[in-house]
């Protein structure tokens, strides 16, 4: 048996050797960081690849490997026309090993039909620069097929502008057009890159997703962004403050059709969260749909809402259901300083399936209060996170008891709730395996006691 530090261990030779010879059972090769992959093994999958008929995906990123063996690469992904997905090269890939890729997926195609058949491609974390972005741009503008494509944690590329274009690329009209989900993340773009990139992102309207978490954007760098057709926004840790609130808050005749947003980690106050509570509904007869009538999941971690904040929110979210729109699902309110009232009113009035109430310092008044509203379980509330909220023990045995009052009609759906991060002891324990004994389904997630050795 090879040991693990042992170059047997460490070798792809087997692996390598199944794709030379075709194996059917082999469609996916994945090669850890941990295994040994140059130039010599990625030049060995290039030359097997043109007869191989059942790869499919790629995946050796964290190698280190040469401009000429990723263009290779690159010819032999447009011979093989079956290879949809690939991750491959690692930080010191840098522009040349990025441009050498780009170039050999299209070398072929000016002299053949053929297609850049990938749908999907990593270049995450390779250290590129706006030169390497460009490539990418080039590349993706011509493919018809790429709908997955991550750039995520290439900060250089924050000083790429609109004079980096090529002039066979200025008459496209979107720099991706085939892409749906587009992660930029970690990337150091900021307003000038934001002004110059995001108008021209997309011109068709499709369900997109972008990812442009870790980025200091700030309240007037994240503006372009929602020019963009999107259903999903990811804008965590972005320096997003109250003054974007305000500005997609006066937006009220612009419906956004997203239905997933992240805006957790930034600077939103309780005067935020009132702008935002504003989208929720239609403000005047004139509307048809809300400005985020179409949002199905809001993240709000770590911002500082505090109570009256979450209340707001939750009073547009009223006059939202009365108005008659879709309700929310999730909601994450983890780390806002929400207090007793703002999580009573999220309990009570939501009407969500998921709510996340982490680390709000709740206390035992909280649990006491919350209680009240999860007699008899929930209506809509499938899963419910209370952990890390400083509860005291008999607090918790209220709340979980409170679970167990029966009442003639009311059917409740809680399926998980979490009281771990909270103090638990014996009678939690006891009073859970009531709750399960009744519902044997529910999960009732809470640290585990500790105990002494006789």
């Amino acid at each position: 048996m090879s040991a693990w530090g042992s170059s047997d261990f460490k070798s792809c030779d087997a692996l390598l050797k199944r794709v030379e010879a075709n194996d059917p059972q082999l469609t996916n090769l994945v090669i850890l960081p941990i295994k040994t992959f140059g130039s010599a093994e990625l030049d060995r999958v290039s030359a097997a690849l043109p007869k191989n008929t059942y790869l499919v995906s790629l995946h050796a990123s964290g190698h280190a490997v040469s401009p000429e063996s990723l263009r290779r690469l690159g010819c032999a992904i447009m011979t093989n026309q079956r290879v949809v997905d690939v991750a491959v090269g690692s930080a010191t890939m840098g522009d040349e090993g990025v441009c050498a890729l780009c170039e050999g997926l299209t070398t072929l195609t000016t002299t053949t039909l053929l297609q850049n058949p990938l749908e999907r491609m990593d270049f995450g974390y390779k250290g590129m620069s706006p030169l390497g972005f460009q490539a990418v741009i080039g590349l993706a503008a011509k493919s018809t097929k790429l709908w997955e494509l991550i750039l995520s944690r290439n900060p250089d590329i924050a000083a790429w502008t609109t004079t980096s274009i090529t002039t066979s690329d200025r008459t496209s009209t979107s720099f991706f057009p085939s892409v749906t989900d587009l992660d930029l993340s970690a990337c150091g773009i900021g307003e000038s890159f934001s002004a110059e990139f995001f108008p021209r992102l997309w011109s068709v309207e499709l369900q997109r997703i972008l990812r442009i978490s870790h980025n200091p954007l700030g309240d007037q760098g994240v503006r372009p962004v929602f020019n963009a057709h999107l259903a999903k926004l990811y804008l965590s840790s972005c320096e997003i403050g109250d003054e974007f609130m305000e500005y997609i808050a006066s937006r009220h005749a612009s419906i956004m059709p997203l239905t997933v947003l992240d805006l957790s980690s930034n600077q939103i106050s309780c005067t935020g969260a009132q702008f935002l509570s504003q989208c929720l509904y239609k403000k005047d007869d004139t509307q048809t749909e809300a400005c985020l009538g179409c949002l199905v999941d809001l993240s709000l971690t770590s911002n500082p809402l505090d109570d009256d904040g979450v209340v707001g929110l939750i009073h547009g979210l009223t006059r939202r259901y009365q108005q008659g729109l879709s309700p929310l699902r999730s909601v994450d309110l983890s780390e806002t300083k929400c207090g007793v009232a703002g999580a009573v009113a999220t309990v009570r009035d939501g009407q969500l399936a998921s709510l996340r109430l982490f680390n709000n310092n709740l206390g035992p008044k909280g649990f006491h209060a919350l209680a009240e509203t999860l007699r008899g379980g929930h209506a809509t509330l499938k899963s419910l996170d209370l952990a890390g909220n400083r509860a005291d023990e008999a607090s918790v045995v209220a709340l979980l008891g409170a679970l167990l009052v029966q009442e003639a009609g009311f059917e409740s759906v809680l399926q998980t709730l979490v009281v771990g991060g909270n103090q638990g002891g014996e009678e939690v324990e006891a009073m859970a395996k009531k709750i399960q004994e009744l519902w044997p389904s529910i999960d009732i997630a809470r640290d585990k006691i500790k105990r002494q050795n006789a």
